[in-house]
């Protein structure tokens, strides 16, 4: 069995409740991603200056991870999705190195659905990863008491990969 550890980001809380859920339940690690200048934004105004930072492939600094991340052989990443994609603090995350030669097990939350988010996880995880698949969660907020067996057991069929 691989070594595992979840790193995650969220902007209102979502992604966090399933990371810690799922961190308790596999008794795994878990640590939360926060870029250095995080968007502070309320109300609609935090969905366009997000969704800019989507669109334009933005990379936020990232503040130091404080787990050593050569330990690990499985990440589980988790970001919320906006603007059909994932955040730019998890592209940061993806696409500069941080994290290279490692199996990556995706999961993600939204509010109206994925988007395009299933192909650009693919895209951007095959730069320096692998990934061994993802699971997206809808309406966690509402809906995490019927949502968190399914994302529970798609988190241990990895377990052997």
């Amino acid at each position: 069995m691989s070594k595992q550890i979840i790193l995650f980001y969220s902007f209102e809380g979502s992604t966090k409740m399933v990371a810690q859920y799922l961190s308790k339940e596999l008794n795994i690690p878990c640590e939360e991603i926060k870029p250095i200048k995080d968007l502070k934004s309320k109300g609609f105004s935090k969905y366009l200056l997000g969704s800019g930072e989507v669109i334009m492939k933005k990379k936020p600094h990232l503040h130091s991870i404080k787990s050593n991340l050569d330990e690990y052989d499985t990440i589980f990443i988790g970001s919320p999705i906006w603007a059909g994609s994932f955040t730019p603090a998890i592209r940061t995350l993806l696409e500069t190195g941080i994290l290279k030669d490692k199996n990556i097990a995706f999961f993600y939350t939204s509010l109206g659905g994925p988007g395009k988010a299933e192909s650009k996880i693919k895209d951007s995880v095959k730069i320096n990863n692998k990934l061994l698949s993802s699971y997206g969660l809808v309406n966690v907020k509402n809906e995490f008491e019927g949502v968190k067996a399914g994302v529970l057991e798609w988190a241990k069929s990895l377990e052997n990969k």
